[in-house]
């Protein structure tokens, strides 16, 4: 069977209330299978609504699913006390429509097929976005149907191709294939309710066949209501197909509100717990079936332990960024809650955002109330790490200290990466801000502060290839321009007070100064339409 954990939205643990009581939407549907040519499957779907009506908005959250397949000649319409019961409960029901003639006789396979179709393609949709299905279903799945339907739920169960918790048959009939070899490969919990006055189903393909072929279920109960009749498990429409069917039985049925309290009575305790997690209905089940006077029953096996497991054992998260545990759990549970460093957080989702390190778990009760948890899931923080920048020399340095490695160096300038800038140390070449972002050995990155940088002449003129030399001059200043697309427009050498003392003009690569008093001057040099200020002595 497709594991619950398929599933790209993960269930959540009480999502609805089992007092709610929701008004009844319905609209009828078609999907088409791919894998069957484009077969058109047209099913009946009831979901809790906003209002009661056809089209109406779904309410919101997401509900489990119920797939319901029909008798043989039987209408979905016969089935309406289905629906008004599970629907105002908190249920989505779908009822195909599919292999309702009697000539062609239906076929069996094909109806079987189409129950698993129903539950995969409304997943998908559940998962789609902008779908009108979009998240409006738990992920808990069961299959269930009446007489031909009744045994194709075992046809669909068996064939482990949908993502179903679990299953419950209502006066099963035997199917072509069988519905009887089928249950051999059913591995759900699995409810089969028969009636002992049904005539329809005989020995030798009869519920009790269905039931005792149940050899791979980890837990299983038969319930034969007394003195219930086949047609009974529907509405029984006076003089629908169904009930002139049993104008041949012999013997009596109870009345159809009785055997309908009875089943209910099963199969909504029984629903509760496998899709609404809910443990308190599994003791209203085993209540009704140990000592519930309507019915003889039988059961065998016992209730799987929950088997709890996450996706992640060991994670780093970076400080500030979000990180998704998700749990998965096979098999029926209750009372879940997350738990960090042994405290709980009181968050029952399958799925937890964190932020924080430490050690979680996820930890869930069975039926009986026994604790069973996940292995431990352990989550690191990766500190930022504290970082200046310098800028010294005509080099800007990342400076820094942490807990972690240094793997990679990434220098902006004005909000830009600069390329090719990606060691500690980086010469800027243009006044403006910097910054550096440094990444650690975990992928996580740290961002330095702003760093303004103003480039003085002599280190301006460097980069663009002209050296001034001496600083210290006595006769002359020697200019060097290595870049020979690099024009000196003109220069001019200032006295402390601004005044001009000497011009030279165009390129000239030795400015005298022998005629100037020593003491301090500023050499002026423009270049490229701007003015590069070098300050020099002149010696005596």
């Amino acid at each position: 069977m497709k594991k619950l954990s398929a599933l790209s939205i993960l269930i959540l643990f009480g999502w609805i209330s089992v007092s709610a009581q929701f008004q009844i939407g319905h609209r009828s549907v078609t999907f088409n299978d791919p894998d069957r040519s484009g077969r058109a499957v047209d099913f009946e779907l009831y979901y809790p609504a906003t209002s009661a009506g056809d089209n109406v908005p779904f309410e919101s959250g997401a509900f489990p699913l119920v797939v319901f397949g029909h008798g043989f000649a039987i209408t979905w319409s016969e089935y309406s006390i289905w629906w008004e019961e599970l629907v105002p409960e908190g249920y989505i029901m779908a009822f195909p429509t599919t292999e309702g003639s009697v000539f062609p006789t239906p076929d069996h396979g094909a109806f079987g097929m189409d129950l698993t179709f129903i539950i995969n393609a409304l997943m998908d949709e559940n998962t789609t976005t902008g779908s009108l299905y979009e998240g409006k279903f738990s992920g808990l799945n069961a299959v269930m149907g009446h007489s031909m339907g009744g045994g194709c739920s075992f046809l669909s169960a068996g064939s482990g191709d949908a993502p179903i918790a679990t299953m419950i048959s209502l006066a099963a009939a035997e199917t072509d294939p069988s519905s009887i070899a089928a249950a051999a490969n059913v591995s759900v919990n699995t409810l089969t309710i028969s009636g002992s006055s049904d005539c329809v189903v005989m020995a030798g393909g009869a519920p009790i066949d269905m039931y005792n072929g149940l050899t791979s279920t980890p837990y299983k109960a038969l319930l034969d209501i007394t003195q219930g009749s086949h047609c009974q498990f529907g509405n029984a429409s006076f003089g629908s197909i169904c009930t002139i069917g049993e104008l041949g039985c012999t013997g009596s049925f109870i009345d159809a509100a009785t055997q309908h309290a009875e089943m209910f009575a099963s199969t909504k305790p029984w629903l509760d717990f496998h899709l609404k997690n809910d443990c308190d209905a599994w003791s209203a089940f085993k209540d009704h079936l140990y000592n519930g006077t309507g019915h003889t029953y039988q059961e065998s096996g016992e209730l799987d332990d929950p088997v709890v497991t996450v996706d992640e054992m060991t994670t780093v998260i970076c400080t500030g960024d979000e990180f998704q545990l998700n749990a998965v759990v096979d098999g029926s549970f209750c009372n879940a809650s997350w738990y960090l460093d042994g405290a709980s957080l009181e968050e029952s989702a399958l799925n937890l955002s964190v932020t924080a390190g430490g050690t979680y778990t996820y930890e869930v009760t069975n039926a009986d109330g026994s604790p069973f948890a996940s292995g431990e899931i352990v989550v690191m923080v990766a500190e930022p790490f504290a970082i200046t920048v310098s800028f010294m020399g005509g080099d800007l340095t990342a400076n820094f200290s942490g807990p972690g490695t240094a793997m990679d160096f990434q220098w902006y300038y004005e909000g830009a990466p600069i390329d090719g800038a990606n060691t500690a140390v980086y010469t800027p070449t243009e006044n403006g801000n910097y910054y550096v972002e440094i990444m650690d050995e975990h992928g996580c990155v740290s961002v330095s502060p702003t760093e303004n940088v103003v480039l003085s002449s002599l280190q301006a003129l460097e980069k663009m290839g002209v050296s001034v030399y001496p600083t210290l001059a006595v006769d002359e200043l020697r200019i060097k321009i290595r870049n020979a697309n690099l024009g000196l427009e003109s220069g001019r050498i200032l006295d402390v007070t601004g005044q001009v003392v000497s011009t030279f003009p165009g390129r000239e690569n030795r400015v005298g100064v022998s005629h100037l008093t020593p003491g301090v001057y500023i050499l002026i040099l423009e270049l490229e339409g701007q003015q590069y200020p070098v300050r020099f002595v002149k010696g005596g």
